[in-house]
């Protein structure tokens, strides 16, 4: 197939369920902890989940979600508690927003507990990517799951965006749900 990359993966999209890629170009040398325009593209482009992963492989041994208390983040739980059943591994909820943190943590607690899910929740008074890298780094999860880009490309061009940075940051694959 000849054209650019990133287009050529999406128009192909919608014949598939999840595009995979990894989280660094054929310039990855060259960098250190950017990612490849194809990835970044694809990323903010696609309607359909994510997943990106680094540059060595490694079996996840639990899962980590992200958790905002929105509707996509809800969403992306049951992703999350799906993998997580699937794979027979526990799952770690995250949440760092406090203002909703009480009414979160029931919520998230009675829904995943319709899937059976070994799940503990962890609120933190961190900015939401540093509560999430070091939560996934403290226990070696080896999968994040997290929303993809959830402000407008305006609003995160000013304040940066969450996902890139863990995205950027982690060494775990991350699985974005649209």
């Amino acid at each position: 197939v000849e054209g650019i990359v990133s287009r050529e993966i999406l128009t192909r999209a919608d014949a598939s369920d999840l595009i995979v890629m990894g989280k660094l170009g054929e310039h990855a040398d060259w960098r250190s902890a950017l990612l490849g325009h194809n990835v970044e593209t694809v990323t903010r482009s696609s309607h359909h989940p994510v997943l990106v992963c680094p540059e060595k492989f490694r079996q996840p041994t639990r899962v980590l979600i992200a958790y905002d208390a929105s509707s996509h983040a809800y969403d992306a739980m049951h992703v999350a508690g799906e993998v997580s059943v699937t794979l027979n591994i526990p799952l770690t909820v995250v949440s760092a927003h406090l203002k909703k943190r009480l009414n979160a943590e029931l919520s998230r607690q009675a829904y995943l507990k319709r899937y059976g899910a070994d799940a503990r929740t962890v609120a933190s008074t961190k900015h939401s990517e540093e509560a999430i890298l070091s939560i996934e780094k403290e226990d070696d999860h080896g999968l994040i799951v997290m929303r993809a880009y959830g402000h407008s490309r305006i609003l995160e061009l000013v304040l940066g965006s969450t996902t890139e940075h863990v995205m950027r940051q982690t060494e775990s694959a991350v699985l974005l749900h649209r």
